[in-house]
């Protein structure tokens, strides 16, 4: 029986190029652990008065000062939508912490 692979994100970032301070991801949350395969479901919150109209999903990884983006997982998504689904792929290499 093959057994799921099994990922760690150490962080899930959502990058607003102008004004990335005026979104708060709430989930999923840094150390979530899922299985590829999985569907994610990615939501933030707009700070009060933001104009932000679209943001970049990306998996992120390492220290919260100097995260690297390992994938962009959706290019351009309305900001305003607060949420996005996300289906982990297969083949999607494990994180190595």
């Amino acid at each position: 029986m093959l057994k799921a692979l099994i990922v760690t994100f150490l962080s899930f970032a959502l990058f607003q190029l102008a004004q990335a301070a005026s979104v708060n991801i709430r989930s999923p949350r840094p150390n979530a652990v899922y299985e590829a395969g999985e569907t994610v479901e990615i939501k933030w919150k707009l700070a009060d008065g933001a104009s932000v109209d679209k943001v970049m999903i990306a998996l992120a990884s390492g220290p919260a000062q100097a995260l690297l983006i390992d994938e962009v997982i959706a290019p351009s998504v309305d900001a305003k939508n607060g949420t996005y689904k996300w289906k982990i792929p297969k083949n999607i290499k494990p994180n190595s912490q």
